[in-house]
């Protein structure tokens, strides 16, 4: 990540990440690497949501119930929420009470 922007990961299993993530990216033409710096690395939602602007949800869709039921005490007016949608993302949205501005 640039040094503007800080990265928190919120995951059931912390112990199984590291907090230095390469990324390998190889085209016909370019081989490049990148490196992120992960800030905190927790299964806390207090700890990993808090001064934060965006959260990202990427995980199975049957897990969104359980993650925004954890993370709805967190969450900030203001906040950008992004997900890969499903069908079944917009019930757990709903089911949890959460509001939306849009879904793109």
């Amino acid at each position: 990540s640039k040094r503007e922007h800080t990265i928190n990961i919120f995951t059931r299993q912390p112990d199984k990440w590291n907090y230095k993530i390469t990324t390998n990216i190889n085209t016909s033409t370019k081989k490049s690497t990148f490196i992120s710096h992960l800030n905190k690395i927790s299964d806390n939602p207090k700890i990993v949501l808090k001064n934060i602007d965006i959260v990202i949800i990427a995980s199975p869709i049957m897990a969104y119930d359980d993650i925004l039921y954890k993370i709805k005490p967190f969450l900030k007016p203001n906040m950008v929420l992004i997900c890969i949608p499903g069908r079944l993302f917009i019930n757990s949205i709903q089911k949890n009470n959460i509001k939306i501005l849009r879904v793109v």
